[in-house]
């Protein structure tokens, strides 16, 4: 969580809480910055940059699909998998599927940890800008 500067943890936490929900939001695909505003009307200035932010990463960022070339590929190789799996002993079989379970389990954690570094690098991203502009708006001109 993070504070904004002047101000106690319990804004920060409320600040913190009307991001996330907007950001969850934006990935449904609902629009929520009124009610948002209006369900935080003290922080209504604060949100409104954080929220434009968070709209702009969210245009960014677009969800990645993969080429056709590659999932017919994939398929062909898990179908060759499987005959190959019908043609093994019972033991070879156990060993082949605690080596996938244990790949399969290693790639969805890689992929997890990724979501999570891009979901932190946006916070921080927008977290500094919101700073720094809050400090440009209370710099002496």
């Amino acid at each position: 969580m993070f504070l904004i500067r002047g101000s106690g943890r319990y804004r920060g936490k409320k600040i913190t809480e009307a991001v996330m929900t907007h950001v969850d939001s934006l990935l449904g695909g609902k629009e929520s910055v009124p009610q948002l505003l209006e369900q935080y009307p003290d922080e209504s200035s604060s949100l409104e940059d954080l929220f434009r932010i968070s709209d702009q990463l969210h245009q960014t960022l677009v969800p990645v699909k993969p080429r056709e070339q590659f999932v017919s590929d994939l398929k062909a190789e898990l179908q060759s998998s499987q005959a190959a799996l019908l043609s093994e002993s019972s033991e070879q079989r156990q060993l082949r599927v605690t080596r996938a379970t244990n790949t399969v389990g290693v790639l969805l954690s890689i992929v997890a940890v990724t979501a999570l570094i891009t979901r932190l690098v946006g916070i921080v991203v927008v977290v500094v800008t919101f700073l720094s502009r809050r400090c440009r708006s209370t710099a002496p001109a």
